[in-house]
């Protein structure tokens, strides 16, 4: 009840000008800012969720003219594997609308053979996450931007949201969503 009453005068206490108001949602707006962390805007580059912890690696640092490459290492930290049967992307660039995609195990190994790109399962169904072992997934993102940026060189900041969907070896459905903040370029 005293919360009830304390809530109904500070109400009141808005009705009687704009300037109170005004401060007032001046001193929630700084009060909201500071409890959110600035922190939280730099780069996150590793992490965990669920059985499954990550890190960004092999982070290219060219020019940013050229396409921004890293390497995710997902690891699985339970004593139960997995088959990734779908990984979605968002790749988002402060100043460009989002770019989306999936990542099917058919259309990696046409692209990308190579040393660094994990072998999709006999069935072509997916990668094999085995139980304490790594997968190494090869991502990249680049900015596109044609005449009317002229000779402007925007800084590369992606902002990637990666959701790794499978099965685990008890035959339970997993899916994690890892949110990555690659350093600027």
């Amino acid at each position: 009840m005293l919360l009830i009453g304390q809530a109904l005068t500070l109400l009141r206490g808005w009705s009687h000008g704009r300037a109170a108001r005004s401060s007032l949602a001046v001193v929630g707006l700084h009060a909201g800012l500071l409890s959110s962390g600035c922190a939280a805007l730099g780069p996150k580059i590793d992490g965990s969720v669920g059985a499954i912890r990550w890190y960004a690696t092999d982070l290219d640092h060219g020019s940013p003219r050229d396409p921004y490459r890293f390497t995710l290492v997902l690891t699985q930290t339970h004593a139960v594997g997995m088959q990734i049967t779908k990984v979605d992307w968002t790749v988002y660039q402060p100043g460009f609308g989002p770019a989306t995609g999936t990542v099917s195990c058919l259309k990696t190994m046409i692209q990308y053979d190579g040393p660094h790109v994990p072998k999709c399962g006999a069935d072509w169904k997916g990668w094999r996450l085995p139980q304490n072992g790594e997968l190494r997934l090869p991502f990249q993102s680049s900015v596109g931007c044609g005449t009317p940026c002229g000779s402007t060189l925007y800084a590369i900041v992606p902002i990637w949201q990666v959701t790794v969907t499978g099965i685990d070896d008890d035959g339970q459905p997993r899916q994690a969503v890892i949110d990555i903040r690659l350093p600027a370029r």
